[in-house]
């Protein structure tokens, strides 16, 4: 797996997925939590605290857009913004380099 071509597929999903239905942005859930997983592998020279701060926030945000967490009553708008703002992280020098 790319990390790069991984973490820019979430991207564009979390993009797309205001305009999704609730069965729709579960499948889309399904599809990055699988592709998320297969970035574990790469993840063994990040400081963990790092990796996993940031990739709580992507899926708390993934939640909360798919109706499995309440968001804290923030809109979708807020969650796929703050969705990509996690993708950024996982992206910046402090964990994937990319």
């Amino acid at each position: 797996m790319d990390v790069r071509i991984a973490l820019n597929e979430i991207e564009n999903r979390i993009l797309k997925i205001k305009d999704e239905s609730h069965d729709e942005r579960l499948l889309t859930y399904n599809i990055i939590t699988g592709i998320l997983n297969g970035l574990e592998r790469y993840k063994k020279d990040i400081p963990s605290t790092l990796y996993n701060q940031y990739l709580n926030e992507l899926v708390w945000s993934m939640e909360s857009l798919c109706g499995l967490d309440d968001g804290n009553g923030k809109s979708d708008d807020q969650h796929v913004t703050w969705a990509l703002g996690a993708i950024n992280k996982l992206k910046s020098k402090f964990c994937f380099d990319i």
